[in-house]
């Protein structure tokens, strides 16, 4: 099973590089997310907007529906608290993924205005 702690921050730093935007700090992303308040495991955020385009969530577990209603409801509260929007939630799992989690998945943006996806590393 992969570790996660060595592709986070080489994730991190590669997209800050192809985005042309400098990287914000880091949090601890082994740390649960409502200790580090962040919205992910790795947010990608345009520098000088109120926009926090992207945000990954990276699992070593089968995703549920509980993880997506998790996922918005730490997206409502970012919003609630910083102003930061976000346009995509992304969870990266090393499990299966569950066609009815996958199709709840895809129907959020209807509702939330967030697109979420669910992607099979591996």
């Amino acid at each position: 099973m992969p570790d996660f702690a060595l592709p986070v921050p080489a994730t991190y730093h590669s997209a800050s590089e192809h985005l042309g935007e400098p990287c914000l700090p880091l949090e601890s992303h082994n740390a649960a997310d409502k200790q580090t308040a962040s919205l992910g495991d790795i947010e990608i955020r345009i520098i000088n907007s109120n926009n926090s385009a992207t945000s990954y969530e990276m699992k070593m577990k089968r995703i549920t529906i509980n993880d997506i209603n998790n996922a918005i409801q730490k997206i409502t509260r970012g919003v609630e608290q910083t102003g930061y929007k976000i346009d995509n939630y992304i969870f990266i799992t090393t499990e299966t993924i569950n066609k009815n989690v996958e199709d709840y998945a895809a129907n959020l943006y209807e509702k939330t205005g967030v697109r979420c996806n669910i992607t099979l590393l591996g």
